[in-house]
């Protein structure tokens, strides 16, 4: 079997990654329109983040040892490295996967936000300083 030095296969007949992407959007759109007509909504390729088709958390735990809260439970201390995300984990073993998404979280409040509109705002109207407003 081939072994590739990536972790995302690349077709030579496509070219690169992003050629891919941009391939599976159009095929996309052109089925949902066949389904739905002009009821349909055209899906668009924006970019690719980190040169990978999904991004998942990249977690690392910030303690070497289970940490007790106030109650006596034990947890361990889990952050992302792509989003900054800070997760408390009590139990054995680590955080469960999940899809990560850097450019609706909020570092400082630790917040995901469904869209990054909904983010937008909240970083203009909750960490603004005194001199942008």
């Amino acid at each position: 079997m081939e072994e590739f030095e990536d972790e995302a296969h690349v077709d030579p007949a496509l070219g690169d990654l992003e050629a891919q992407v941009k391939e599976a959007v159009n095929r996309f759109n052109k089925e949902e329109k066949s389904m739905y007509g002009n009821k349909a909504k055209p899906r668009e390729f924006i970019r690719l983040l980190d040169g990978k088709m999904s991004l998942e958390h990249e977690w690392h735990k910030k303690n070497i040892y289970g940490q007790r809260d106030r109650q006596g439970h034990i947890y361990d201390e889990w952050e992302c490295d792509r989003c900054g995300l800070r997760l408390l984990n009590y139990g054995l073993g680590g955080p469960t996967p999940g899809h990560c998404y850097p450019e609706r979280t909020c570092r400082k409040c630790q917040r995901l936000f469904k869209t990054v509109k909904n983010f937008e705002r909240h970083e203009r109207m909750i960490h603004a300083t005194g001199e942008e407003r």
